[in-house]
């Protein structure tokens, strides 16, 4: 069997008659049928193709016809061809033109011809040489000036000398456009070109030209030109080369057009992209000549790159258009993560003092993309309605399209085209199958408030409404067409379509199920959130998009693709996880599973989706998603995380980062919701870590307790704990932060997160670690307006229970660490170091956004039943109608109290108004609404509905209450208004509640190094040289550099340690000593601690960098026959009288190790 392509001007002709024609009865034939299933838009006419295998046909190529519906026949074009040994076909690609009208049908055969008498069909292309080496493709409606013929340039000819693939392009009408050059700044030499037609039908031609360039590099380009169609598709394929020594393509855009407007669809419409060509070239940023955005990849939110480009003069003659295409065959310099900016291989437009050009640079394997040519007046922006195309020519004022953001322009269209909806693509789709209408399955943790049953047109409305804009607009990242708004839908809409199905017509549910089919296909193109050319970002963006392939096989389980959906979103899986979790150290003994976006927010966005699929691949076939090490590694540092005392026995992610909203992590919110359904799947199938976090989010009523212990977490943190779950627990997150992230900041690492004594002691507002971050309102130490700032590496440690010390640092040369010491549930001790006697600022916050919300079950303000602190967006802007405002209210008269702080964002003269509703109806006739700042009443509604007043930029103190006397019209909207505050009701970033604050001992203060006790409780804190006397036998030591100390009972050398009675611990230094008890080490690096018990039992903990020898001396000598063990294994030791001492051996990978006397 040998392969061809067929070149059809050069081996043989296809015939044709210009009326119908009687097969014989004996003849060949092949159906391809085309049906539009969407009913969104009507498929412009192109050339789609058709594997076809020949081998019973026993025909030749020239044998064959093409007949449409009617009989008719019409061009068709065989390409890959592949023949038997006789010179009969055996299998090849069969190409044909054709549309497909929205909601219509296409229907060509495939026969022999039989003894028809046929006239040829031209072939499409023709080659008009110019000269030795370049030569002109045409096309009816496009030509593309092209190197043409063989050269070989001996040793090399430098590559700007050599003809570049692409020298111009033009339309149907003659208006040439450009020139294209090679640009290679190093020693690029071509040693070979060959260049000329390898494809010619009817229907397409295609040109290949090949270059061999010095060092065993090679270069491949593929043109090919439809006919009928305004564009050149181009197909680049390279290797060898580098960025380091680049070989780039520059296509000035001078001749012929010299642009001076651009059209791209960003974030948002056209207006941040499109405009003068060159307008940011004269700002300081863009000085080089590159304009802001590149033709690629991706960008989160399209920000830097875009798919598609039309540039224009506005009073040229025509306009070139530039799209990209094939994306997930992409291969460029590297495996972009989150964002491809940048990348060489992209297309990037450039303004300088004397050209306009597009620049690329060989970099990777391949690229495909798409130039054309069109006349001026085919420059319109397009609407797709339901109904009917609204076109709209785009002028010389470009503002006129930015007020058509639902629109989009020439290449949007080809973009489409050549991609989402190819019709090529379309046409290998499966839109019928024998679906089992009884199987049905619902998401556990999905938002209960999305309605699943639906109408077929109440469905359609909801889900698909936009599907028209999607087909001429392309994706808009900034609203309900972005990849991540459309993906989130993916949980609420194949549920609903089997909840909804079986009351829908047949041809309903052919027509709904063919839109989600063609969701997946989607998910494949890489035009939104591409997974397979790049790992495109952010993270909780790209899973709610790839989730549609597990939610979809379990919605279809018997589609032909189902099983291949599950493959490709395990593909998926598999790097997502490698990327986004990150690893840990095991040299440092700091645990993996710290996830790339922020723990309070994004971590629990990216879970939901991934909560999504593993619902959804469970019922599937049961596969367990979250089996996967890397996913338990995910789940463990959530679990670890976790922060006591909510409410009583709750648990929540501390509040670091965007969006730390308490009413979507408190029990029974969104994002505690996904965490407690992930635990319930993986408790159900016997997973610990399942049983675990689902004790931790049932607040003990399931699951299996977990006994968390102190960790460091690489790139996160410490996390320490004593008495996990138990009646003394206690917990202090110390951030420190490394590495990418997203939508949290290193510039918070050493802000202090403490719970103790049954309640949480430090809290910020939702924003002032995130978007609105502010540096005075976090629990850090500010220096100069800086903390810690962040490095990559990790120090020991030392949990020894009972006392436990870690170090943060970062790479803030004035400030080189703090040191914190958890005692108990007692206090923790802050030491912040600082250099030089530089002056910062000890910082203690614990307050949250919002209000505290109190109900009652009475109108007077009598018989409180709850109260919670409401964060939510709008704290109060409620409807309840004939409900009430909590599930403890059961009364139909209640009222309700709102406290806290007014924080006004700037001073403004505003307007504030009691509502029922936004738009303005007044508070129910059984309703009264009262308002107070610093503590006087400024608005009663019982007298007026609104007042005007002045505000500054400073907290007031804020109370509001509203009472309900019964009805069915129970509703309150605060609502405010001013020259600088837009008309909307008070959000809670406006508003903070003070915690109550834990007793704070300023031991050291001032410049200078400071320490700092703190404790739930009122402790007696006596200052000393060494650190602090706390209470009557508690020494705690810590200095900035060693101490001696001798006082009275207690003894120290070093810099940190603690003492109590039976109690020592030696985190750094060599000895210590409280009453008859000593302990004291040499050698190495490590820290050891000692306990002597009520019965007399003796142990302890060693932790470390590297072990040497210790000596402990005990009240009372040592019975004879003890032994030390430690790590449960026995050791030499020497014992006499008193004293015991021994060696340990101890790596900072070890953790720690437990020695006991025995």
């Amino acid at each position: 069997m040998r392969s061809i392509h067929l070149c059809w001007f050069l081996i043989s002709a296809i015939f044709v008659v210009s009326a119908c024609v009687t097969l014989p009865a004996h003849a060949w034939e092949k159906t391809f049928e085309l049906k539009e299933y969407l009913k969104l838009c009507d498929f412009p006419d192109q050339v789609i193709s058709y594997e076809v295998d020949f081998t019973d046909a026993k025909v030749r190529p020239e044998d064959l016809v093409l007949r449409n519906s009617d009989g008719q026949v019409v061009p068709h074009q065989l390409t890959d061809v592949q023949l038997a040994e006789d010179g009969r076909l055996a299998s090849a690609r069969v190409l044909l033109r054709t549309d497909l009208p929205r909601g219509g049908t296409r229907k060509f055969m495939l026969t022999t011809r039989g003894d028809a008498q046929v006239s040829a069909f031209a072939p499409a292309g023709v080659v008009e040489p110019e000269g030795d080496d370049r030569a002109v493709l045409r096309v009816n409606r496009q030509a593309v000036r092209v190197p043409y013929g063989t050269h070989d340039y001996g040793e090399g000819r430098p590559a700007a000398e050599v003809p570049a693939p692409i020298l111009g392009v033009a339309d149907g009408q003659g208006h040439w456009v450009g020139a294209g050059a090679f640009e290679t700044p190093g020693e690029a030499r071509v040693i070979k070109l060959e260049a000329g037609l390898i494809e010619n039908g009817p229907l397409m031609a295609r040109y290949q030209i090949r270059y061999a360039f010095n060092n065993d590099r090679s270069y491949r380009v593929e043109l090919t030109l439809y006919h009928d169609d305004a564009f050149v598709s181009v197909s680049e394929f390279y290797d060898g080369f580098s960025v380091e020594d680049p070989v780039r393509l520059r296509f000035s855009l001078v001749p012929g057009l010299d642009p001076d407007h651009r059209l791209a669809l960003g974030n948002g419409g056209y207006e941040k992209h499109s405009g003068e060509f060159g307008r940011e070239v004269r700002t300081e940023r863009h000085r080089y000549g590159k304009l802001p955005f590149e033709l690629g990849l991706y960008s989160p939110n399209s920000n830097e790159v875009v798919r598609a480009a039309t540039l224009y003069r506005a009073q040229g003659d025509c306009a070139l258009l530039l799209a990209v295409h094939s994306l997930p065959q992409w291969e460029v310099s590297k495996r972009h993560i989150w964002n491809s900016y940048g990348e060489p291989a992209h297309l990037h437009l450039y303004q300088t003092d004397d050209d306009k050009y597009m620049r690329t640079t060989l970099a990777g394997r391949q690229r495909h993309w798409a130039i054309g040519v069109i006349p001026r007046q085919e420059l319109v922006v397009n609407q797709i309605s339901a109904k009917e195309v609204r076109s709209y020519p785009v002028g010389a004022d470009i503002k006129e399209v930015y007020s058509r953001r639902r629109h989009g322009g020439p290449e949007i269209r080809l973009l489409q085209r050549l991609n989402d909806f190819s019709l090529d693509r379309y046409k290998d789709l499966v839109f019928e199958w024998d679906e089992d209408l009884s199987h049905d399955y619902t998401i556990d943790g999905r938002d209960e408030s999305l309605p699943l049953k639906m109408t077929y047109e109440g469905f359609i409305r909801e889900f698909f409404g936009h599907y028209g804009l999607l087909a001429d607009l392309f994706w808009d990242n900034s609203g309900d067409l972005g990849g991540n708004h459309w993906g989130w839908a993916n949980e609420w809409i194949y549920p609903a379509y089997l909840k909804s199905r079986k009351d829908w017509t047949p041809e309903q549910r052919q027509h709904a199920r063919a839109l989600l089919v063609f969701r997946v296909h989607l998910q494949d193109m890489d035009i939104a959130m591409p997974h397979q050319s790049m790992m495109s970002g952010h993270p909780n963006f790209v899973v709610t998009m790839k989730q549609g392939y597990a939610i979809a096989a379990a919605t279809f389980p018997k589609h032909p693709h189902a099983q291949r959906w599950k493959d490709e979103f395990l593909r998926f899986w598999d790097e997502f996880l490698t990327l986004f979790v990150r690893p840990g150290d095991p040299t440092t003994n700091a645990l993996p599973g710290r996830w790339t976006e922020n723990v309070t927010c994004y971590n629990f966005a990216s879970m939901e989706s991934c909560n999504n699929a593993a619902q959804s691949l469970f019922v599937f076939d049961g596969t367990r998603l979250f089996a996967h090490p890397i996913a338990q590694q995910w789940l463990n540092w959530n679990m670890h995380t976790l922060v006591p005392f909510y409410e009583g026995n709750g648990r929540i992610v501390p509040p670091q980062g965007a969006h730390a909203r308490l009413f979507e992590v408190e029990p029974g919110g969104r994002w505690h919701t996904k965490l407690n359904a992930i635990a319930r799947l993986e408790a159900s199938q016997g997973s610990e870590i399942g049983q675990y976090l689902l004790w931790c989010t049932s607040g003990g009523r399931e699951g299996k307790q977990p006994q968390l212990e102190s960790q460091v977490f690489q790139d996160y943190g410490a996390v320490l704990r004593y008495d996990f779950g138990g009646p003394n627990e206690a917990y202090l997150n110390v951030q420190e932060l490394f590495g990418r992230g997203y939508r949290w900041n290193t510039r918070a690492n050493g802000s202090l997160y403490y719970a103790a004594k049954g309640r949480r002691l430090s809290w910020n507002a939702m924003e002032t670690s995130g978007d609105q971050y502010d540096q005075d309102q976090l629990p850090l130490f500010n220096i100069n307006g800086q903390s810690l700032g962040a490095r990559a590496e990790r120090n020991v440690l030392y949990n020894f229970d009972a006392a436990q010390y870690y170090l943060a640092q970062g790479d803030n040369p004035q400030y080189t660490g703090r040191g914190v010491m958890m005692v108990r549930d007692d206090f923790i001790a802050v030491y912040d170091h600082v250099v030089d006697g530089a002056e910062g600022k000890f910082q203690w916050v614990n307050e949250s956004s919002g209000l505290r919300a109190e109900y009652f079950n009475d109108p007077e303000f009598k018989q409180l039943v709850a109260s919670r602190i409401s964060d939510l967006r709008f704290p109060i802007a409620h409807n309840w109608d004939a409900g009430t405002p909590h599930p403890a209210v059961t009364s139909d008269a209640f009222s309700v109290r709102w406290t806290g702080l007014l924080q006004p964002r700037q001073a403004d003269t505003v307007t504030i108004a009691m509502r029922a509703r936004n738009a303005g109806r007044k508070l129910g006739r059984n309703d009264r609404g009262r308002l107070w700042l610093d503590d006087q009443l400024v608005l009663d509604s019982a007298e007026k509905e609104e007042v005007t007043i002045t505000l500054e930029a400073r907290p007031y103190r804020f109370r509001c209450e509203y009472t309900h006397g019964g009805g069915d019209d129970a509703a309150m909207h605060l609502i405010w208004q001013g020259p600088k505050t837009h008309l909307d009701p008070l959000q809670a970033v406006h508003f903070r509640y003070l915690q109550p604050m834990p007793q704070i001992v300023p031991v050291k203060a001032g410049p200078g190094d400071n320490l700092h006790i703190v404790s739930a409780e009122a402790l007696s804190v006596v200052k000393q040289p060494w650190g602090a006397q706390v209470g009557e036998d508690q020494f705690v030591f810590m200095a900035g550099k060693p101490v001696e100390v001798e006082q009275g009972p207690a003894a120290f050398r070093g810099t940190v340690g603690y003492a109590r009675p039976g109690e020592l611990y030696l985190f750094e230094g060599d000895r210590i000593r409280l009453g008859d008890l000593a302990l004291s080490r040499n050698g190495g690096e490590f820290g050891v601690s000692v306990r002597v018990d009520a019965s007399g039992k003796v142990s302890g903990r060693i932790a470390g960098r590297e072990g040497g020898r210790v000596e402990i001396t005990l009240p009372q000598a040592v019975p004879a026959g003890a032994r030390v063990f430690v790590g449960g294994e026995a050791v030499d030791a020497d014992i006499r009288g008193q004293t015991v001492s021994f060696d340990v051996a101890i790596g900072a990978a070890d953790g720690y190790r437990v020695w006991e006397l025995k």
